[in-house]
């Protein structure tokens, strides 16, 4: 017990102590609360734990492993169940007997905050943290204890850290009965192993109803919510099976409304929404919904539909012109009722009515259904990440076959003396869209999130976050003898638009030379990388991942640079020649004339989602510094 006392002296109370036993006149209840173990907090010991936040001391760290040892400071019982003859008891009877109910649940709460807070503090601390991960492996500690463990390592930490999602992961194999630590534990699973989390964890969603493997289901998709973005594109499928479960099906909208748009969502959603509707469900129509929803919507604004500020998010993201008469009728009900002028929904109305009228003068306008119009122009943004075709690269000849067929083709139109002034080196980057998870640190990638230093902000030009669209890892292409040979260069664009703002649409790029590549950290979307989408733009989203597959080959410019370099007559001979296809690649010849030179050349490729102009090729170009790189996009 010396342990005991010396972890008891620095927080000011007894661990554990006994709560005095209700005198209830109920020998059973009496027992019950007897035997619950717990700590009080004495004013000297929320004093101690105060200070032990503010201003630790050396040995404290030691204190606190020693007070996590004890699996008796882990061990928060069981609640007692209510029993069935409770409502037929006298009233007398009923008020002890909750009184003392009311210990045990007072006691256990006041043990879990205290037990919630040492996590906190003790995660942060070396030997703390190595103690806590040591408590999930512990048999002798309560599950109960574990939840608040697990949950706290894997509170607000993206991305988590590797260690601590093994040690949660662990539990699974371990058997878990206690559904509270189920969510976490299977969260951390999935999260583990996202490319084969379906294959391992999607039987558990065709578990019969009213077994307990159903509810373990059903807490895995609570456990879903906060990874739902992670989520492998395989998982949308299975989770459209198990909304088609009328309680199953219940928890599964929550998880949808995280995960990237997808149109298929829409019908099972409103099937499942026809007998009741939820927050979350209505968050889902706005995320995924189009016209198709515009019936349902029309029915639910006929009812007192609770959730009304969900239900206009709906009608925001659904954005059908013709939900406009709904609203107004809506409202004129909501004032018959007696909301007389004051419900703040009306002002929120107004504006969805606003939004939708302006889409429906677009409608007219331009004879096509558009998401946002600005000015008199629709932006060049990248369109929906639709499912890319699974592409075969054809093989390129080696380079001395290379050079040897642009000297034939040359060659033809009596341009062979000029083939050392018109044959460029350039790599090409052949982009295969996968998941995030696939790809590796600091490896060279289109789309996805970058790779980035701790510390470095993400490039932002006032309230327009850049959107990131490449990395290139130049120890991979180290033989280009014009790059630096290490390093990791990351590019970023500007593509928000903004009506008048100067700098515009794709007239903005970022490009960091990141030399540290240890310190690296994958770096999600940054807070405000919406902050300009407030309902009236299509939502924004990162451009798909994409692995790159190096191909070294030889390049010919076009013509309208061939012109500085060929005589007139040389020149409309040069034209004769088939243009070259834009593809993505890094260095070789710029599209359009100038001093700078090319540096990175984006397509508009499909496979990471990138549409730039009628089809263009978005260019950066450079004059050997890398802090002076600009875009351009055009012919």
């Amino acid at each position: 017990m010396a342990r005991k006392a010396k972890a008891a002296k620095l927080f000011g109370h007894a661990l554990p102590s006994a709560l005095p036993p209700p005198d209830t006149g109920n020998a059973e209840v009496d027992g019950l609360v007897a035997i619950r173990r717990r700590e009080r907090w004495t004013p000297e010991g929320q004093a101690a734990f105060v200070r032990l936040h503010l201003e630790p001391k050396p040995d404290d760290e030691a204190a606190l492993v020693t007070l996590l040892s004890e699996p008796e400071a882990c061990d928060f019982g069981a609640i007692p169940p209510w029993e069935d003859d409770y409502d037929r008891a006298p009233a007398a009877e009923r008020k002890e007997r909750q009184k003392a109910l009311d210990l045990v649940y007072a006691a256990r709460t006041e043990r879990e905050q205290y037990f919630t807070c040492l996590v906190l503090w003790g995660e942060n601390h070396p030997k703390g943290l190595m103690q806590l991960r040591a408590l999930l492996a512990d048999p002798s500690v309560c599950e109960r204890a574990k939840a608040i463990i697990a949950t706290q390592l894997l509170a607000e930490k993206k991305p988590h850290r590797p260690e601590d999602l093994a040690a949660v992961a662990g539990l699974w194999d371990a058997g878990v009965k206690d559904l509270a630590l189920v969510p976490v534990v299977l969260m951390a699973a999935v999260e583990r192993d996202l490319p084969g989390s379906l294959r391992r964890y999607g039987p558990l969603l065709d578990a019969v109803p009213d077994t307990h493997e159903f509810r373990v289901a059903c807490a895995m998709l609570v456990g879903l919510r906060p990874i739902a973005s992670l989520l492998p594109l395989e998982w949308g499928a299975r989770l459209l099976t198990a909304m088609e479960q009328e309680v199953l099906g219940i928890f599964v909208p929550p998880v949808l409304v995280g995960m990237p748009r997808d149109a298929d969502f829409l019908p099972p959603l409103l099937k499942l929404m026809k007998g009741f509707v939820t927050p979350e469900g209505l968050q889902c129509i706005a995320r995924h919904g189009d016209a198709r929803a515009t019936p349902f919507l029309i029915a639910k604004l006929g009812r007192d539909t609770p959730h009304w500020d969900k239900l206009l998010e709906a009608c925001r993201g659904v954005g059908d012109p013709a939900l406009v008469p709904a609203l107004r009728q809506w409202t004129e009900k909501q004032r018959t009722v007696g909301a007389n002028g004051e419900w703040v929904g009306f002002v929120e109305v107004e504006k969805v009515i606003a939004e939708l009228k302006l889409r429906a003068e677009a409608t007219r306008i331009t004879g096509k259904h558009l998401a946002y119009l600005p000015a008199s122009k629709a932006p060049r943004t990248a369109k929906p990440r639709e499912k890319a075709k699974a592409l075969k690269h054809r093989k390129l000849p080696a380079l001395k076959q290379q050079r040897a067929d642009l000297v034939a083709l040359l060659a033809a139109q009596s341009l062979e003396s000029k083939a050392d002034v018109l044959i460029r080196d350039a790599w090409l980057m052949r982009a295969t869209r996968v998941e995030e998870m696939a790809l590796p640190l600091g490896g060279t990638r289109i789309g996805g999130l970058p790779d980035l230093p701790e510390g470095t902000p993400w490039p932002a030009l006032g309230d327009r976050s850049l959107s990131f669209v490449a990395q290139v890892r130049l120890s991979e292409v180290a033989s280009n003898g014009v790059l630096p040979k290490a390093g990791l260069l990351s590019f970023f664009v500007l593509d928000e638009w903004g009506d008048g703002e100067k700098p515009g649409y794709l007239e903005k790029a970022v490009v960091l030379h990141t030399l540290e590549l240890e310190t690296l950290r994958r770096r999600p979307l940054p807070d405000d990388f919406q902050s300009r989408r407030d309902g009236t733009m299509e939502e924004r989203r990162p451009f798909a991942s994409c692995l790159v597959e190096w191909a070294r080959t030889l390049r010919l410019p076009a013509p309208n640079i061939a012109k500085g370099l060929l005589t007139a007559a040389e020149l409309k001979r040069f034209e004769r020649l088939e243009a070259p296809v834009l593809e993505n690649q890094l260095l070789g010849w710029a599209k359009k004339p100038g001093d700078a030179e090319l540096l990175l050349q984006l397509s508009s490729d499909p496979q990471a989602g990138m549409e730039w102009g009628d089809h263009d090729a978005l260019d950066f170009y450079w004059q050997g510094d890398f802090a002076k790189v600009h875009p351009y996009c055009g012919d």
